[in-house]
């Protein structure tokens, strides 16, 4: 994956449907909240028990987009938040140092990262210093 950054990673992503050996589970759901503003949330699973990211390893994440807030974005800025929310599930956290271009930027810093939609080289360097 180099998106354009001249920066590769080890990781391929494979779309299927056995959804018992994914470690990636995406969902929409169109009428429903998980707080005020929020578009997309990630949960994190350790064998069959919720986990939190921050302390924790995990096996398997769950991207969720809820629609009271997600149905009002550009396709542009839901682009955003599925790369947004994917970088989470491959184990990077929010990165609000201005100093470092990201879309790993939370939600305080959102327009920071409105030009990207899709991993910039700094994110891709997170993801290799995590798989590599």
């Amino acid at each position: 994956m180099s998106i354009g950054t001249g920066i590769y990673t080890p990781i391929n992503i494979t779309i299927g449907q056995n959804q018992a050996q994914s470690i990636m589970d995406f969902y929409y759901y169109n009428n429903k909240s998980h707080g005020l503003g929020v578009a997309g949330n990630t949960d994190y699973v350790l064998g069959d028990s919720p986990v939190s990211f921050v302390y924790s390893n995990f096996s398997c994440a769950t991207i969720n987009a809820w629609g009271n807030v997600y149905n009002s974005l550009s396709n542009s800025k839901k682009i955003q938040v599925w790369a947004h929310e994917t970088g989470h599930a491959m184990g990077l956290a929010h990165n609000d140092d201005l100093s470092y271009i990201s879309i790993m930027r939370s939600s305080l810093y959102s327009n920071d990262y409105r030009n990207y939609d899709g991993p910039t080289a700094n994110d891709l360097a997170g993801i290799n210093h995590l798989y590599r």
